[in-house]
């Protein structure tokens, strides 16, 4: 049997990703901040344990008590664990959206420390047994963000792109000892994360048409947005490949941002945000990726 370690399991692609691999034949220990108050995960592990044969070799979920941020708490849940053959780092939080001008420091350290350093305190948890044994795999959760960016989401963006290149040096550093690492690149996902709002536009910050378009971006994605069991089945399958790859895009919005931003020069793209009109920049934004992913869908009631 083997041992799968999730962060950040509480809620979303955590909670879908801890389900899915038990329901696959994996222990799991689903690492959360706060077990009591893991409401949504207790009840999906009830949920479980009704409609699935245990003797078919679904596998418990085991909720453990595990902050990121935390190297006691990082210390205390490996201990628990013993040996983890598979560490999926998902804890992650958002950055707030603000431009860079006035973007909070503190908040930027508080993303960095979750995102980023928190991936890094896991991996230097467990690795050290992996490579020993010479085999594993780790799956960083990272984001399409992780591979370009968008005006007023610096802190998050960074936090990602720091998080790629970590994996990137990691999967060579592993490679001798048998050490699989995978990086999944979700867009949008319907999870809590992506569900808060962002905070209002001021019109007063010279800003203001930045974050306007980030907001107008992430409402649209939200009525289309790709579900977080898609996530848990690619983090599966880049566990279980024959044919592993490094980078596994979720959902259609990053597939097509991602091809549509490599195909356009540096300052090609930056050229498009200095578009003034919003609904020509969205037209502009539409041609370049295929999809016009910046307007919500029309519906009946917007249509008449």
């Amino acid at each position: 049997m083997q041992t799968a370690l999730v962060t950040g399991a509480s809620t979303g692609i955590g909670l879908a990703t801890a389900v899915h691999l038990a329901r696959h034949r994996f222990h799991v220990f689903a690492g959360v901040r706060d077990p009591e108050g893991a409401v949504e995960l207790h009840a999906a592990i009830r949920e479980m344990a009704r409609s699935v044969d245990w003797e078919d070799g679904c596998r418990p979920v085991t909720v453990v008590w595990l902050d990121v941020c935390d190297e006691a708490s990082i210390a205390a849940a490996v201990a628990e664990i013993g040996r983890v053959d598979v560490l999926v780092n998902n804890a992650g939080i958002g950055g707030g959206g603000q431009p860079v001008e006035t973007a909070s420091i503190e908040i930027g350290k508080r993303v960095f420390d979750t995102n980023y350093w928190g991936a890094v305190r896991m991996v230097q948890a467990v690795l050290p047994a992996m490579r020993e044994a010479r085999q594993g795999t780790i799956v960083n959760i990272t984001s399409m963000l992780g591979l370009f960016t968008l005006g007023s989401g610096a802190h998050y963006a960074a936090s990602k792109h720091a998080l790629e290149a970590a994996s990137e040096v990691l999967a060579q550093e592993t490679a001798l000892f048998g050490v699989r690492v995978a990086m999944v690149e979700p867009g949008v996902i319907l999870t809590p994360i992506f569900s808060k709002k962002i905070e209002a536009v001021c019109e007063d910050s010279p800003y203001h048409f930045s974050r306007r378009r980030l907001k107008a971006f992430f409402e649209a994605q939200m009525g289309s947005g790709t579900l977080p069991t898609a996530v848990a089945e690619t983090v599966l399958h880049a566990i279980r490949t024959d044919a592993p790859q490094l980078r596994y895009l979720v959902g259609p919005d990053a597939v097509a941002l991602a091809a549509g931003r490599a195909a356009v020069s540096d300052e090609e793209w930056i050229a498009d945000f200095a578009i003034a009109d919003d609904e020509a920049f969205f037209d502009r934004m539409a041609q370049r990726f295929g999809l016009d992913l910046w307007r919500k869908p029309a519906t009946p009631e917007t249509e008449a």
